[in-house]
């Protein structure tokens, strides 16, 4: 009987907005426009959204870059037993490592070719498997760079086990390196081909999750090939010789940047003519990082606010003006036995089937727009079903909060009105 009585009113409600097409014109073409760009606005905070809650690959908790320097010829303490060449820079260098590694409050540390979290420079070369290839990020690095920023790999692989495996010519590669749909496991103990340095070929061992540079990356667009550092790169020119980055141990966290810059005040940090002058949290670095990116993030949050405020504005005024317009129809429908409850649920049923009526073919508009490229790219695409189905679903409720807001203010104050007191206003 209730689905009855609901079909009746239903078909009441349809039967009268067509009666009042003309009127309902301008309304249904304006629900229609506003469909489509809150459909927009939501689609491109939903890929902002999306990027920024994505998993970085990396821990950096409780991790410092290490900032080394030599002193130069004519600097005090200068030793001109250790001139400036590549092997005792190299001993020099790994020396000092070695100091950090045994540290007390110290977990593990680790060089690599500037590949630590939060650098803007990267390296990227073209990694080929049997007849497929792409382009990936190379991170040069000792295995012990992996326990410091806690890689994981693919198929549960801890840390430790990944540092143990990355050795002579053995790389590992994160997930979704080759776009094609082809399983990378098939890949582990095979030969692939890297175009640097040499072209021989190179052992893969493991799967990592992919590792971004920053939040702001795109897991779609991440991909690395995990390499082990020279030792004779330490004394390169090449990316200034590498970084250092170490991990604390976590019961020395606290007062542990005390106690470190006691000790690179004196000479406990220091190697021949090397020396740690300073170091930075990767977590401070992080926020600097970021905050640079979110700039040009922050103006484009606030234009979507902007636009969606006066979207809101727009709706609530057109549907609070239509409602207060029916005052005398509400008060008819009161002085002749309708409720409160009865009232309000039809003009928002009503207001429902007009926005149900223009949101669909504002889909057709929707789909058209990202077909077209015309939004963000998100996993390498700009029409994707799930996120279009989600953005629809998201907008469609979006609009019908904006509207109820529009309508239920003045029905509460039209449903309390005195009906015999509207009714001789009209």
């Amino acid at each position: 009987m209730k689905r009855k009585k609901l079909s009746r009113i239903y078909g009441y409600i349809l039967h009268q907005i067509y009666n009042e097409r003309r009127s309902n014109w301008a309304l249904l073409a304006e629900l229609l426009i506003v469909s489509s760009v809150v459909w927009y606005l939501v689609d491109s905070s939903y890929t902002m959204v999306a990027r920024a809650i994505e998993p970085k690959g990396f821990d950096a908790s409780n991790c410092y870059r290490i900032i080394l320097n030599r002193l130069d010829a004519d600097a005090v303490g200068y030793d001109p037993e250790h001139p400036d060449s590549t092997d005792i820079t190299v001993a020099d260098k790994l020396a000092l490592l070695d100091r950090l590694r045994h540290d007390e409050d110290i977990e593990c540390a680790a060089y690599s070719l500037r590949n630590d979290p939060y650098q803007g420079s990267s390296m990227s070369n073209k990694v080929s498997y049997d007849t497929i290839y792409a382009y990936a990020r190379e991170i040069f690095c000792q295995p012990d760079f992996l326990k410091v920023f806690r890689y994981r790999g693919t198929n549960g692989e801890t840390p430790e086990q990944l540092a143990a495996l990355l050795n002579d010519n053995h790389v590992l590669l994160s997930k979704g390196t080759f776009k094609q749909k082809y399983d990378m496991n098939k890949m582990i103990g095979k030969e692939i081909f890297i175009n640097t340095f040499d072209m021989l070929p190179k052992r893969l061992v493991a799967i990592i999750d992919p590792v971004k540079r920053a939040e702001t990356e795109e897991l779609h667009y991440t991909s690395v090939v995990v390499r082990p550092l020279r030792e004779t790169m330490l004394a390169s020119d090449f990316l200034d010789g590498g970084s250092l980055a170490v991990r604390v141990k976590e019961n020395k966290v606290q007062g542990f940047e005390e106690r470190f810059r006691q000790k690179i005040k004196g000479q406990a940090m220091r190697e021949g003519n090397h020396f740690i002058s300073d170091f930075a949290s990767y977590d401070r670095l992080g926020e600097r990082y970021m905050e640079r990116a979110k700039t040009p993030m922050r103006y484009y949050v606030v234009a979507i606010v902007f636009l969606l405020m006066n979207v809101f504005l727009g709706l609530l005024g057109t549907f609070w003006f239509r409602t207060q317009h029916r005052f005398p129809e509400i008060g008819l429908q009161k002085a002749i036995g309708a409720t409160n409850t009865d009232i309000t649920l039809r003009l928002f049923a009503e207001a429902v089937l007009l926005l149900t009526i223009a949101f669909i073919p504002s889909l057709v508009i929707d789909f058209s727009i990202a077909d077209a490229e015309l939004t963000e790219y998100y996993r390498g695409e700009t029409l994707e079903t799930g996120r279009f189905l989600i953005c629809a679903a998201l907008s469609y409720a979006l609009m019908l909060l904006i509207i109820g807001l529009g309508i239920w203010f003045p029905a509460l104050r039209a449903v309390k009105a005195n009906p015999v007191e509207v009714l001789r206003g009209e």
